[in-house]
């Protein structure tokens, strides 16, 4: 790791020097060395020594859209106080996993990356332990357990990531319901939309042609219906002997739902596109999604009302709640030559200015109790539901890999007629067990 040097000069000396350094890169013999990032020692954060930083970092991110063009403001920013150290910053968008499958096949990862929802699940044995940072006591505790393993700290969360149902507050205000706390609730409100709006409005809209929309909301309800600490399958789905008979009930809701006209009519040709327009322009009610919705709503239609809430309660006695981890947050690589650098670029992206850039662009709540976002309007249905419980992802934490594009897949064959609800319990139970087997062997 190259060293790092302090230059100790007298300020009325300061100006000429600093700009004949510059110009003919010469040394001088007041410049000695003072610190080296070899000891492992955090990088000084005096203005001079951000001046003589260098070094490199490689950074590789799945964002897209907003986030990563946020994401990329807090680099820029990063580069602007430390012009000495050249960051390779890249976006792999949808090819980000399986090009993070090839790096940790042959061990030579990026300096930092983004767990994007998988710290501790699937990068956990190649990420540093950042349980020395000082951001690190900050995590909000509610996605504490999705960060850390044990007492190591896996990764710095800049936004907190939480998925419910967003809704239309106009379209609940116009037909009078109150927002939903039980799934027998959440059905009554689609009954009382489809009846007072005469079938125009969606109780539930599923932009069905992205099938992805099918394993968002299957996804969703399978926290309530197995994994709350009310429901209590958790532990049954993570050691394979889950009885998927009292699955069934997810299916046979969703064939409910679409018998009895409550999903859009084309819920198996619309696309995303079309779930976010219907939601903008008071033509549906409730989305199985996170915040980002909100923010695609305001784009079509900036005069839209939205909020989101938690994922209603099947079981009795048990709370509304929300999915969640960590969205966009940054690990670094247990092997990386560079530490010290990278840990202050967590540091610096652990800014309370730069932590909330990043939540404006997901519309979440921060990963870190002492940063308070301004989101708006949004803001104050986080406060609201601050006490509702989150739990990790269903498909993360339950599932073997690949079991997202089987619920996807199934969802729509379900709705498509192909598969009834034995017949989509069955395909999920299959499926599940195939891939453990097959996790397990590799």
């Amino acid at each position: 790791m190259k060293k790092l040097v302090k230059n100790i000069i007298s300020m009325t000396i300061i100006m000429s020097l600093t700009l004949g350094l510059m110009a003919c890169g010469s040394s001088n013999k007041e410049n000695k060395e003072t610190e080296s990032n070899q000891s492992g020692d955090t990088v000084s954060d005096t203005q001079d020594s951000k001046q003589s930083v260098t070094g490199s970092l490689s950074i590789l991110t799945d964002a897209t859209g907003s986030e990563f063009t946020a994401l990329s403001q807090v680099n820029d920013r990063f580069m602007e106080e430390y012009p000495n150290i050249k960051v390779e910053f890249v976006s792999l968008g949808a090819d980000y996993e399986n090009t993070m499958k090839v790096k940790m096949a042959s061990n030579k990862l990026p300096d930092v990356f983004s767990t994007h929802g998988w710290a501790k699940l699937r990068y956990n044995d190649y990420l540093m332990d950042l349980k020395d940072e000082a951001w690190a006591k900050d995590i909000d505790p509610a996605i504490w357990s999705l960060v850390t393993d044990g007492d190591k700290v896996l990764a710095l969360p800049m936004d907190s990531y939480r998925t419910g149902f967003v809704y239309n507050v106009s379209i609940l205000e116009e037909y009078g319901i109150e927002v939903p706390e039980t799934l027998d609730e959440l059905e009554a409100a689609f009954a009382v939309i489809k009846e007072k709006s005469g079938g125009t409005v969606s109780g539930l809209h599923i932009g069905g042609g992205d099938n992805w929309m099918y394993g968002a909301i299957i996804n969703t309800l399978s926290t309530p219906l197995t994994s709350t600490d009310v429901a209590g399958a958790g532990p049954a789905l993570l050691d394979g002997t889950y009885d998927w008979n009292e699955y069934k009930i997810l299916p046979e809701k969703l064939l409910e739902y679409y018998n009895k006209g409550y999903l859009n009519k084309d819920c198996l040709t619309a696309t995303f596109a079309d779930t976010t327009k219907a939601l903008a322009e008071n033509k549906a009610a409730f989305v199985a999604m996170g915040p980002e919705l909100i923010t695609g709503a305001l784009e079509v239609n900036p005069d839209f009302v939205g909020a989101i809430m938690p994922i209603p309660a099947i079981h009795d006695g048990d709370t509304p709640s929300f999915q969640g981890g960590e969205k966009n947050s940054w690990g670094i690589w247990k092997d990386t030559k560079e530490a010290d650098l990278a840990k202050l670029y967590l540091e610096f992206s652990a800014q309370p200015e730069n932590i909330e850039l990043i939540c404006q662009a997901t519309s979440s709540p921060s990963g870190l109790v002492t940063v308070e976002p301004d989101l708006g309007d949004l803001g104050k249905y986080w406060t609201l539901y601050e006490n509702n419980p989150v739990y990790p992802m269903w498909d993360r934490t339950y599932m073997p890999n690949g079991m997202w594009d089987v619920m996807s897949v199934a969802g729509q064959d379900l709705i498509g007629g192909s598969l009834d609800a034995d017949g989509f319990v069955n395909q999920m139970k299959s499926e599940y067990l195939r891939l453990r087997e097959v996790a397990e062997n590799e």
